[in-house]
């Protein structure tokens, strides 16, 4: 593991003798960042160093991409009886349980086998064979996942999940705690899409965030964009994003970009996916109904 310790990232402020330190860790494809406002460099990176092996634990949970990942192994038994589960994966599959139904299906962690033809067609260049893609699409939907109690059922056999659109918005939540545990109470954590912050040490002011172009001030909630602006490819002259419409099987074919600010970055991480996926009068509507502050770039044809 590599962490890195930047000093006075901003002006020291006399009036607190607070210093910004800044801890950087590579972990599920990215880099994740924290920054706190502290006095204590030795204790903030004492708790950072926590936080970053929260995140590897997580990873170890959440990866499809590890044989030996949990969600591997929940992967290879849920199906043939109910599997135990650690909490961290409990706690990962309620949360994305009511987000399919808050999104009426829009957000689906149970569509591992659409996401491993997609990434297949995504290299080749390809669209997914047509038995294939029905086959996977039959093998979806988290109505087939059952939860009871901290263990699992798959109501389908060779179903499995991917936590790609939530996993490192979860994570963020889980290392915030452990930060705010430890009583740093200035706390930012960020990686690519996603930031999650507390409180800020300065009156009148917020942390400073740029969204979809836009600059802000923010204490206590989190930002998250998802989107195929930057990830995309173009297959018989039709553009498809990297995530994925459960109702076609296929990459999203706009390019349309969503930014939201949440509640906690979990949440704010699925809203951003889902929201992606829906028509404009499904968009429009599940705003309005959860009150969501969204930032909309681009689109083209959705």
């Amino acid at each position: 593991m590599v962490f890195c310790l930047v000093l006075v990232l901003q002006p020291v402020y006399s009036q607190s003798n607070l210093t910004l330190y800044s801890f950087e860790h590579q972990q599920m494809g990215t880099i994740f960042r924290i920054k706190i406002y502290t006095k204590d460099s030795l204790q903030a990176s004492k708790a950072a160093r926590k936080a970053f092996l929260k995140l590897d634990t997580l990873n170890f949970i959440l990866s499809d991409y590890r044989s030996d990942s949990e969600i591997n192994s929940l992967i290879s038994n849920a199906s043939k009886s109910f599997v135990t589960v650690s909490e961290d994966l409990w706690n990962i599959l309620e949360i994305s349980q009511q987000a399919y139904h808050k999104s009426n299906g829009a957000f689906d962690v149970s569509l591992g086998l659409l996401t491993k033809l997609w990434r297949r067609s995504y290299r080749q260049g390809i669209l997914p064979d047509s038995v294939q893609l029905q086959d996977a699409k039959s093998r979806s939907g988290f109505d087939k996942v059952l939860l009871d109690n901290h263990q699992v059922k798959f109501s389908k056999e060779n179903m499995q999940l991917d936590f790609g659109g939530i996993g490192k918005g979860y994570a963020l939540d889980k290392m915030m705690e452990i930060l705010k545990k430890d009583s740093f109470q200035y706390v930012l954590i960020e990686t690519g899409s996603s930031v999650l912050c507390s409180d800020f040490p300065f009156e009148n002011q917020g942390w400073p965030i740029v969204i979809n172009g836009k600059s802000i001030e923010l204490q206590n909630k989190a930002t998250s964009s998802s989107g195929a602006t930057f990830q995309n490819i173009r297959i018989n002259k039709q553009i498809y994003g990297h995530i994925i419409d459960p109702k076609t099987g296929l990459g999203i074919n706009h390019l349309k970009e969503i930014s939201l600010i949440g509640d906690s970055a979990a949440e704010a991480d699925w809203q951003s996916t889902a929201m992606c996926v829906m028509t404009k009068k499904e968009l429009r509507q599940f705003a309005k109904k959860y009150k969501i502050r969204f930032y909309k770039k681009s689109d083209t044809g959705k």
